[in-house]
């Protein structure tokens, strides 16, 4: 599966309240982590999440430097 690109997107907070939704942010770890687990090379992967504010500091934060540091690229936002 070393061919394989990936674009994965977790979307929280949307600008629909009804819409916003917990755990796609989540979701898009374990999919990356599988793809990883499976021989995709991280540097194929792309991550985008956006994550729904709680009242502390981020949940995914630390899963998304552990995959930064084995070359996935990824992006993250919070939004109120």
């Amino acid at each position: 599966m070393n061919d394989i690109t990936a674009v994965i997107v977790g979307i929280e907070k949307y600008d629909q309240p009804a819409w916003s939704v917990p755990g796609p942010c989540r979701s898009a770890l374990e999919i990356a982590d599988y793809l990883i687990s499976v021989g995709t090379k991280p540097a194929n992967i792309f991550l985008f999440a956006n994550e729904k504010p709680g009242d502390g500091p981020s949940a995914i934060q630390p899963e998304l430097t552990r995959l930064k540091a084995l070359g996935v690229t990824s992006t993250m936002t919070r939004r109120d």
